[in-house]
């Protein structure tokens, strides 16, 4: 495998924590790879004295790419997630408008290979055979003396950790999940070859679905030959077609990691570096750690991660003038 293969790229709308990641990521691990690293952020998201301070200010070989978003026209606006009134999730936890970004990032998150379709990733990484995601609040905390990608050339997928808790928030946000993917398998004549998936399906027991091992998302890394030689395309319109993400918060994880389980026996690789204290998917029990509870919508500025962003601009031009 070579490094000019391989790519990373983040979706981004936390100003601070964006810094800190890239810096983290750089020292304990893309300092031995010199790995391109791709931001995408939603339209009106960032400005650009951020995206020049950040150009400037990380040692990662930086691309700052703004994509744009949309609801598909063909969703009545009371089928939208946020509107489910009767959805435990949505009345504790996605209320409004406000929390429409997350829609798109889930949308974004899922279409690893939708090449400049609205709001997804662009042309920029089509050059690559691996890439990596990982969240603008991964925490890197310890050097990792290896290189994640290397398993690739074994698996569809590796991951940072692996998960598998089930409680009302990952039922609620699963809505006719299994709906869709008992239809989809049917009608395409496919029998998983994952054999716990498999199991589930045979037994018509959705339980058992929800307890899959689930790959971590927030650093994902991706063979995008294995993905396409094995109905990738075609699987990811039938997603997209059904708009499981704006319609019931589908995440990218269940997404992806159900086609890993459906085409491959052993889709995915646990790196288990939360385990090994090399990784975090937050800044936990950091002064970082408030700044990653919410990220705001690319319509919604009044966020704390713009207001400190404009805070230290201010701050340091005062200090400026003091000098």
């Amino acid at each position: 495998m070579n490094n000019s293969e391989c790519a990373v790229y983040i979706l981004s709308s936390r100003k601070f924590l964006l810094k800190k990641c890239l810096d983290e990521f750089w020292e304990n691990y893309n300092s031995q790879f010199n790995l391109p690293v791709y931001i995408y952020f939603f339209s009106g998201t960032y400005e650009k004295d951020f995206t020049d301070y950040i150009k400037k200010s990380s040692k990662n070989i930086i691309h700052l790419v703004e994509i744009f978003p949309r609801i598909p026209e063909n969703i009545p606006e009371e089928e939208i997630f946020y509107n489910r009134s009767y959805n435990p999730y949505v009345k504790k936890h996605f209320s409004g408008k406000k929390r429409v970004g997350y829609l798109f990032m889930e949308r974004f998150c899922s279409n690893i290979t939708s090449y400049n379709e609205f709001g997804c990733i662009t042309d920029h990484l089509k050059k690559y055979n691996y890439i990596m995601r990982i969240d603008d609040d991964s925490w890197f905390r310890k050097k990792i003396n290896f290189n994640l990608f290397e398993i690739l050339e074994d698996y569809p997928i590796a991951t940072a950790y692996t998960w598998n808790y089930v409680n009302e928030n990952v039922i609620n946000t699963r809505e006719n999940l299994w709906k869709f993917y008992l239809n989809y398998i049917s009608k395409n004549n496919i029998i998983p070859k994952n054999k716990n998936l498999k199991d589930a399906v045979l037994s018509k027991d959705e339980n058992k679905m929800h307890k899959l091992l689930w790959s971590a998302g927030n650093c994902n890394l991706y063979n995008i030959k294995m993905f396409k030689d094995n109905g990738w395309d075609e699987y990811i319109k039938t997603i997209n077609d059904s708009n499981g993400q704006f319609m019931y918060r589908w995440g990218d994880i269940e997404v992806i990691n159900l086609f890993g389980y459906t085409f491959f026996k052993n889709p995915m690789y646990d790196h288990d570096l939360r385990n090994k204290k090399l990784y975090l998917n937050k800044f936990f029990k950091s002064k970082y750690y408030f700044l990653s509870i919410m990220a705001p919508s690319p319509d919604n500025k009044f966020n704390i991660n713009f207001i400190f962003f404009k805070f230290r601009n201010l701050f340091f031009k005062i200090l400026k003038f003091f000098k």
